[in-house]
């Protein structure tokens, strides 16, 4: 076995030890000067943390959408029966027959038509029922006075009693695979409890042949006009009471 005696021929002299000592003060000296004065190095306090990590979210997150961005939404929510009449075709009240040019012909702008609810108000000199639709476009239609409400293709009369009905037949509507039952009135649809001051009560059916017949209850025959408007799809029937 070789053993190895260390050499103890060198020793650090005296002075260069203290030189040594002195340097290595000055250094830590520089650093503990220079490592409180650097923002860069320092650790951020748990505060300054919590406050990044939880900033508010910046102006593009936050800002309001645009009117183009809102008119969607409030354009098309349906309007109230009550709505200002705006008379939109100028079209006269009158107790004649009222059609459209194309009736009968249900080649017409209308798609997807089908019932899905009935609204009615009184308004000054005249009552509005407005029967909401699914779909677009607009259907042609017949209206005509009758003594009897009956339903299309079956012949079953309305659950209504009055002493007069306006027969509203629109044409053009959806076909029997069209229609969405989870949104359409069911056929034969009556109701009688409406805030109006001469309509009694209001039935639809659903299309028949892309056809069908509603019938509005009134008290007795009297003048009317009728008109659809779109987007949303509706069919408006407005009665005179004066």
């Amino acid at each position: 076995m070789t053993t190895h005696t260390p050499n103890r021929s060198w020793q650090p002299t005296r002075s260069r030890t203290a030189a040594t000592a002195l340097l290595t003060a000055a250094v830590l000296a520089l650093s503990a000067c220079t490592g409180a004065d650097d923002p860069e190095e320092s650790t951020p306090s748990t505060s300054e943390a919590t406050a990044s990590a939880t900033a508010s979210p910046t102006t593009e997150d936050t800002a309001a959408p645009s009117p183009s961005e809102t008119t969607e939404e409030t354009t098309s929510a349906a309007p109230d029966a009550t709505e200002t009449d705006t008379n939109p075709d100028g079209d006269d009240f009158t107790t004649g027959e009222q059609s459209t040019d194309n009736f009968p012909d249900t080649d017409t702008t209308s798609t997807g038509w089908f019932p899905t609810g009935v609204r009615a108000s009184a308004h000054d000199g005249f009552d509005r029922v407005v029967i909401d639709h699914a779909g677009s476009g607009h259907p042609g239609f017949l209206a005509e006075y009758t003594t009897e409400a009956l339903a299309p293709g079956s012949g079953h009369p309305a659950d209504q009693d009055a002493p007069a009905y306006l027969a509203v037949h629109p044409v053009g509507l959806a076909g029997h695979e069209e229609i969405n039952t989870d949104a359409a009135l069911p056929n034969g649809y009556t109701v009688t409890e409406l805030n109006t001051s001469v309509v009694t009560g209001v039935t639809t059916h659903l299309p028949f042949e892309a056809a069908s017949s509603y019938y509005i209850g009134l008290d007795t025959e009297r003048a009317y006009r009728v008109f659809t408007l779109d987007n949303p799809a509706r069919l408006v029937i407005d009665i005179a009471t004066d």
